[in-house]
């Protein structure tokens, strides 16, 4: 395991405000998926599952992390509903979307664990599945940060 690949731990420090939490676990979801697209390398398949299946379990976590803080008492969502209603059909978008990646980190997961080819071919898909979905995670990111971007400089029909 090389020293960028140390395990991924997600902070339960009651120091950290939730939402500081929240945004830690979708940095370490990206960089467990990132771990996942990765190769292998040549003859090491095995090694690689080994490596990536906590790491797609890590992800899964963090992501549901993210959701339940976004979705919790004091989350975005809360916040959205009683200073920015106009916001609220986004971000419910964006949590349907969150709760997709959640659910194919997990199959994700399960794949990897029930694959009995561990050659090169058989790890290219989930590779690339990993890949996609650190695409859609980076996206949702951008879109949470427009999201929050609007909340403050968009003024709303109502006022």
């Amino acid at each position: 395991m090389r020293s960028t690949d140390a395990p991924i731990l997600i902070p339960d420090y009651p120091e950290y405000a939730p939402h500081e939490r929240s945004e830690e676990s979708l940095r370490q979801a990206e960089r467990a998926l990132a771990r996942a697209a990765r190769p292998p390398e040549p003859g090491r398949e095995r090694e690689w599952v080994a490596e990536v299946t906590p790491a797609l379990e890590t992800a899964q976590r963090a992501i549901r992390l993210h959701r339940e803080v976004m979705e919790g008492p004091s989350g975005l969502y809360e916040e959205l509903q009683h200073e920015a209603q106009w916001l609220v059909p986004r971000l419910e978008r964006l949590l349907g979307r969150l709760g997709r990646i959640e659910a194919e980190t997990g199959a994700l997961r399960r794949m990897l664990a029930g694959a009995s080819d561990e050659s090169a071919h058989g790890t290219a898909a989930i590779r690339a599945d990993a890949q996609r979905m650190l695409g859609l995670l980076r996206a949702l990111a951008r879109r949470e940060g427009d999201l929050l971007f609007d909340r403050f400089n968009e003024p709303s029909a109502g006022d």
